[in-house]
């Protein structure tokens, strides 16, 4: 007869068995994805879907851009659940741009597939994604929000670690280079989401660039329109839950016109692919990148000496400073607004000019904006430009006046913005840097009343969460306000920038 101290570790002994047993349960899975999602989750796997579990299986880095409805948060919760169950003291985030649309979308996914794993390792999926669960075998799944970027630093696990980024195209830049950092060790990334463009999201639309990424792209069309279909239909001849439907496509081709094809929201929507940039913002992505590319600090250039100065006050707004000369920028930066010290604002423009001045300026041109508290910058500008000898001309630049083109322009800032798209297809540069690329890309192209080009405002900009583009503003300026009399532009020896859309 047993004593019940002996009874006590026979039956411990018995458990620490079972749980072992339990851990290791799933690991005839771990390099068959696919398998799990049949055998385990009990999904029917379409073609694309396939190619996606197993792009996550043979790669670190995987990105992925798809119309929607075409199953991708079902793949993302299948990949998290088949990572954590497969690999012992495993850990997989799952974020987005917003801690609701982790517990909507992909968490939500979670709780309707995990019961077959939760069966096996114990534990049930909480309500709250920050809460996570912890399974048997010691993994664990978490949903990490970005309002607190700390939670995605220091993270590791001797397990491996899965990130999944859902709504990708809008997950900021900061918090995905932390992200990229924690990888440094070895983890995964999934990013996937509708091929939205946002000014603050630009390391997206990268990826698909990228030779260390691999891409995937995934369109509505794909499964609901091919004849694939019939092997995802209920007894009614539907497509299966959560899956683009025929008709769907046939409304979206009604609602966006004979020319759906071109139109962005259906290239967005349907197709899964980035609708040119111009056809929703002034800049395209390609041609700042490319500006970016060719950008030199030593860079040959030819031209008059132009600073662009945005003097923003209050709130959190700055003021904004571009330096470029002929095709090239010489530098970009900003300094925080204050409404009671205008010298302040004017002083680093003038610093600029002395900085890149040379024998042959014999005028500096600084253009800045006189909205608001800008009259005042430029009363400062001028007084201390006098004050110092500088040599410079201040040209005052009011958007809201109307533009020179004034049939096509509906003012004067959206004449420069597109003045200056133009002189950046025709060669000019740009500094590296994120901040000048998501200004570029965060106001969006409009039109007044009568058909005429337009660059929404600075404040819907902002609404849109976007912030105020201050450099932006400081740069279109610098390469589009020039005074009309200013004997440097009519040089001859600038003859062929000037055709190639250099100056207005």
């Amino acid at each position: 007869m047993r004593l019940p101290f002996q009874a006590k570790w026979v039956e411990k002994q018995r458990e620490r068995h079972m749980a072992l047993k339990r851990a290791h349960f799933f690991e005839v899975y771990r390099d068959d994805p696919v398998r799990f999602a049949e055998e385990v989750i009990g999904l029917r796997v379409w073609s694309r879907q396939r190619e996606l579990l197993e792009a996550v299986r043979d790669h670190d880095r995987v990105a992925v851009r798809s119309g929607q409805k075409t199953s991708k948060s079902n793949s993302a919760a299948t990949l998290a659940l088949w990572y954590a169950a497969t690999r012992p003291g495993a850990r997989v985030f799952v974020t987005a741009p917003t801690f609701k649309q982790v517990k909507a979308i992909v968490w939500r996914e979670l709780r309707l597939r995990a019961k077959p794993v939760t069966r096996i390792l114990g534990g049930t999926m909480p309500r709250d994604p920050a809460t996570g669960i912890e399974f048997a075998n010691g993994s664990e799944i978490i949903g990490l929000s970005v309002s607190q970027p700390e939670s995605l630093a220091g993270l590791s696990s001797p397990g491996g670690i899965l990130f999944i980024i859902d709504e990708a195209s809008g997950f900021p830049d900061d918090l995905f280079h932390v992200i990229r950092g924690n990888s440094a060790g070895g983890a995964k990334i999934l990013a996937i989401s509708n091929p939205t463009l946002r000014g603050d999201c630009t390391w997206y639309p990268e990826l698909f660039r990228s030779k260390v990424w691999r891409t995937l792209r995934i369109s509505s069309e794909e499964l609901a329109l091919s004849d694939e279909r019939k092997l995802y239909v209920d007894k009614d001849g539907n497509l299966l839950p959560g899956l683009a439907l025929p008709g769907w496509i046939d409304e979206m081709r009604e609602e966006y016109g004979p020319d759906y094809l071109n139109h962005p929201q259906y290239k967005i929507r349907v197709l899964g692919e980035f609708a040119a940039e111009g056809d929703e913002t002034v800049f395209r992505l390609d041609d700042i990148i490319d500006a970016q590319a060719r950008w030199r600090s030593d860079r040959d250039c030819h031209g008059p000496l132009r600073i662009g100065l945005d003097p923003s006050w209050g709130g959190t707004d700055a003021c904004g400073y571009a330096a470029v000369r002929g095709f090239h920028t010489y530098e970009l930066t900003e300094r925080p607004g204050r409404v009671d010290d205008y010298e302040a604002a004017a002083r680093p423009a003038l610093e600029m000019a002395d900085r890149y001045r040379t024998d042959s300026d014999s005028i500096v041109t600084i253009a800045c904006d006189v909205v608001g508290d800008g009259a005042r910058v430029v009363q400062a500008l001028e007084e201390l430009a006098l004050e110092r000898g500088a040599r410079v001309a201040v040209v005052e630049h009011n958007g809201s006046e109307k533009a020179n083109d004034e049939n096509e322009y509906a003012n004067r800032r959206s004449e420069v913005w597109y003045e200056g798209e133009k002189t950046l297809r025709a060669g000019h540069d740009l500094p590296p840097g994120d901040q000048i690329r998501a200004e570029l890309l965060s106001a969006m192209r409009d039109h007044d009343r009568t058909g005429r080009k337009a660059v929404e405002s600075k404040q819907k900009t902002k609404r849109r969460g976007s912030g105020s583009p201050n450099l932006a503003d400081a740069w279109t300026m610098a390469v589009g306000v020039v005074p009309a009399d200013s004997g440097a532009v009519d040089d001859d020896d600038f003859a062929d920038e000037r055709a190639a859309g250099g100056w207005m």
